[in-house]
């Protein structure tokens, strides 16, 4: 069993290559989806966030967490994001672990983990398969997909450990600069590499 990472700073198309994956029969861990899934039905994560931030409106107009506004919050204080990571990671990994256990007689798992490296999670993988795209790209995706300003953009940007680094410690890049089409044929060509 080969276990491989896929992660790349944010708006560098991971999601985009996770779904390439799937439309080829592939299933993929998704840390986001179960990040997702902890803040909406973990009843003891929903409270010690709610705890966390208790000085700040952090509840969407049903009385749920409103991840934009935790967003929010979090970026513009390492300290509590780090609060924050420190209730969602743990999770994750006990997440991570059941599904490679469930899937301990496959050939290769794959999971995608946006921020593999600042969660210090890559020695749960044997390889780290990094989606890049250049920062103004990403700038610019985040503003139209995400609707943010671009001084929350360039926060969201910075918060991360910069492109570069990971590129040096990743197994295999795939650059996201340019179609979908263009972005399909790498992951065809990585794939053909791997197995």
């Amino acid at each position: 069993m080969l276990k491989i990472a896929i992660t790349g700073n944010i708006a560098s198309g991971k999601s985009v290559v996770e779904s390439i994956l799937n439309e080829k029969g592939i299933d993929v861990f998704d840390s986001d989806k179960a990040s997702h899934d902890i803040m909406s039905f973990d009843a003891s994560a929903i409270s010690e966030i709610k705890d966390l931030l208790s000085k700040y409106d952090v509840l969407d107009s049903n009385g749920d967490l409103s991840r934009e506004k935790i967003g929010k919050i979090v970026f513009a204080n390492k300290g509590l994001l780090k609060g924050l990571e420190s209730i969602i990671h743990p999770r994750i990994f006990k997440l991570l672990k059941d599904y490679f256990e469930s899937k301990k007689d496959d050939k290769y798992l794959f999971a995608s983990v946006p921020v593999l490296y600042e969660a210090n999670m890559s020695h749960y993988f044997d390889k780290v398969l990094l989606i890049a795209a250049d920062d103004d790209i990403r700038l610019d995706r985040l503003i139209k997909r995400n609707n943010f300003s671009v001084e929350y953009a360039k926060t969201r940007i910075e918060s991360q450990i910069p492109q570069e680094e990971k590129i040096k410690l990743a197994d295999y890049v795939i650059y996201n600069n340019g179609s979908l089409d263009q972005l399909k044929s790498d992951v065809e060509s990585f794939l053909t590499d791997l197995y």
